[in-house]
């Protein structure tokens, strides 16, 4: 997979990572922690530069196994403690389950009252996450939900964007340097349409079969209730155009429950409310 930079700094870049160093300098961190690379490279900075660091992670039936995978894989070759928490949120906020353009704000306040929980015990000083500056250009309700809840943002802090992002986490040769970009499986479900344990398990099944037998680096199955818009990338893009591809997606997909089976043709793009 190739990702394209826009040129780096160095100098610009090393006086960025001096402000998160000085940010972590003696501070014992709890890194809400999602094995993506933003949220790798946070953990990382805050190895080399604070008193001690845990990870995070909320499982459940919004977040898929090989996410969890990843995520255990890039924690071992930090060579930090990762606890995970185990909830769905479609069993605990009604507001969460209705899935309006605010769904992400819902999911987040329950996330981070959990990790509170955790730093209060181990009396560490703060929570932070991997949104960085190039994140706030959309709509981010759930870092509305970190700000109300007292979440540090270290790569905002620092103005640290997605591009630079990408190379400290080339230059610390981190296992998701190159790693998509991953979002959880409620955003696969339109805005309006309620989400359900079975919605998220039947979407996570569907794009276990198509990644799992096309090799599909980027894939989103875009779920319109009965209705599936599935989007990959360009680059992937022509294994899917084959008479026998479609007819293979097309019976897989009715048999978990999908009645029209459909290829997005502008590609992959990132949800919006």
């Amino acid at each position: 997979m190739s990702i394209n930079l826009e040129i780096i700094n160095p100098d610009v870049l090393e006086e960025k990572v001096r402000r998160i160093a000085s940010l972590f300098q003696n501070k014992q961190v709890v890194v809400a922690y999602s094995g993506g690379v933003d949220s790798s490279v946070v953990a990382a900075l805050s190895k080399k530069y604070a008193l001690n660091t845990k990870l995070i992670m909320q499982t459940g039936s919004s977040v898929p196994e090989f996410e969890v995978d990843v995520a255990k894989k890039q924690a071992l070759q930090l060579g930090l403690p990762i606890e995970f928490i185990k909830y769905n949120e479609v069993d605990l906020s009604d507001e969460y389950r209705m899935n309006d353009e605010n769904r992400c704000y819902h999911c987040k306040t329950l996330l981070f009252g959990f990790i509170e929980k955790i730093r209060e015990r181990y009396n560490y000083d703060m929570i932070v996450s991997g949104t960085n500056i190039s994140d706030l250009s959309g709509h981010r309700p759930g870092y509305a939900a970190g700000e109300e809840n007292g979440v540090v943002n270290p790569l905002v802090i620092a103005d640290i964007t997605k591009s630079e992002v990408r190379h400290i986490a080339s230059s610390e040769g981190l296992l998701t340097a190159i790693k998509p970009a991953t979002a959880c499986l409620a955003s696969r479900v339109i805005t309006g349409i309620p989400i359900t344990v079975d919605r998220l398990n039947r979407i996570a099944l569907a794009e276990s079969i198509i990644r799992d037998n096309f090799d599909i680096l980027k894939l989103r199955v875009r779920d319109h209730d009965k209705l599936v818009r599935i989007e990959v990338g360009a680059s992937d893009l022509p294994k899917l155009l084959d008479p026998d591809v479609f007819e293979f997606i097309n019976t897989e997909l009715m048999k978990i429950g999908y009645r029209y089976i459909t290829l997005d043709m502008g590609g992959y793009r990132p949800a919006t409310p």
